[in-house]
């Protein structure tokens, strides 16, 4: 799977979701603690990201699962084996954007993985906040505050004039809002950053264009 691209991704990725919501982690212990380490030691970004992807799946469940004890241990668990794992590569990812701003490609590749690194941050804070990220709640909240901030004028990543699908730079900027709202609406950690944020996201709604590729950040 880790080598599939497009439709064969989707589908395994589907299928790992599905299965992870029955058996993980308790009948699929060493799925998260290979693929944690694999995630570190790979350097080649197209297999990170089938990595991130596959973990996206097996985490999504998590947004719908009631803040229950024994949901609160399988959390536990999962930060025990990804949270400062996950934190030092999305830090590693958040370094790549300077060193690729003039190439289209790159910077897609850095924003989409970006993506989905948020899009498992929400799943992972959707019943309560774990320790890791209280831990780390500074610099996330910094990066999330650059990401928002950033724009680029490259149509890999801005969206090409006639794109009616969302821009990678839009679906990333709708997944941080996601997770802002989240942390808002429900913990206290947040309130030292909700000014900030206001202001921010304030911001990128008047600096949105009409162009339907900008209509998931405008929504959100």
């Amino acid at each position: 799977m880790l080598e599939s691209t497009g439709s064969s991704r989707k589908l395994f990725c589907a299928a790992i979701e599905h299965i992870s919501s029955l058996d993980f982690p308790q009948n699929w212990g060493d799925l998260l603690p290979e693929l944690s380490n694999a995630l570190m030691n790979s350097k080649d970004l197209n297999h990170r990201y089938a990595i991130l992807a596959s973990l996206r799946s097996v985490f999504h469940p998590y947004r719908l699962k009631p803040d229950t004890e024994p949901v609160l241990r399988e959390l536990a668990y999962i930060m025990e084996n990804f949270g400062e794992t996950m934190f030092t590569v999305f830090q590693e990812y958040v370094s790549l954007i300077p060193q690729a701003l003039d190439n289209g490609a790159n910077l897609y590749t850095v924003l989409k993985a970006l993506k989905t690194l948020v899009d498992i941050y929400y799943s992972l804070n959707a019943v309560d906040i774990p320790a890791v990220f209280q831990n780390h709640i500074s610099d996330y909240m910094s990066a999330f505050d650059n990401i928002l901030r950033f724009d680029s004028k490259l149509e890999e990543v801005a969206g090409f004039p006639d794109d009616e699908k969302p821009a990678i730079l839009s679906k990333l900027k709708a997944s941080i809002l996601s997770s802002l709202v989240l942390y808002a609406t429900r913990y206290d950690a947040f309130e030292p950053f909700l000014g900030d944020f206001a202001q921010t996201a304030w911001g990128l709604m008047s600096m949105i264009s009409l162009q339907p590729s900008h209509d998931i950040v405008s929504l959100n």
